[in-house]
């Protein structure tokens, strides 16, 4: 068996800036809560909005790399060093 710990129960609530409201079997908890409610709804409420920006860098990366590639092939077709070492051949 458990026990409700009341105190707690309102300690934690003020804790996080929230209220606690004892459910029991009368109507006296709705209607605070409808009060809460009501109070919620007529004051104002501040909101973050929070930009999501697409990467469009990857054309610019593929076109880096595929002039990078056509560089080392340029320069193994003219520099006699870079012949030797055959990079794109089979062997």
């Amino acid at each position: 068996m458990s026990a409700l710990n009341e105190q707690m129960c309102r300690d934690v609530a003020k804790a996080g800036s929230g209220t606690y409201i004892h459910v029991d079997n009368t109507s006296d908890a709705q209607e605070e809560l409808n009060d809460n409610l009501i109070k919620l709804q007529k004051g104002e409420t501040s909101s973050v909005i929070y930009s999501e920006y697409n990467e469009q860098f990857q054309a610019f990366g593929l076109l880096a790399i595929l002039i990078l590639i056509a560089e080392i092939c340029v320069r193994e077709a003219r520099n006699p060093v870079m012949k030797r070492l055959k990079l794109f051949k089979k062997k």
